[in-house]
């Protein structure tokens, strides 16, 4: 079997921080790192297979693809460390902290 070249669109890269909640409680990666930059940041699963592996999001709060799709379309929360992709061009951070927060 040939190894397939790692591509980070489709297994996941690094932590990241989708816009679950406004207000973060769960610390994610930043409890592990201590860096507040870090807070609310999760790994991204692979989308193989998705159909067969709910529920969604690091904890649960979703049952189906199709409610995560919805978070995308009209949920995402505004956070100080939002990744930079889920925010619309009118939620750009008005700090000077840099990607992510």
């Amino acid at each position: 079997m040939q190894d397939v070249p790692r591509n980070d669109s489709i297994f996941g890269a690094a932590p990241f921080n989708n816009g679950l909640d406004a207000v973060i409680t769960d610390l994610g990666l930043g409890a592990v790192t201590g860096n507040p930059a870090d807070n609310g940041k999760f790994k991204v699963p692979s989308l193989r297979n998705i159909k067969f592996t709910g529920p969604y999001m690091h904890d649960g709060r979703f049952e189906t693809p199709e409610e995560v799709v919805e978070h995308y379309n009209k949920g995402v929360q505004l956070s100080e460390t939002l990744d930079p992709a889920s925010r619309l061009p009118e939620e750009a951070p008005t700090n000077n902290a840099g990607p992510g927060g």
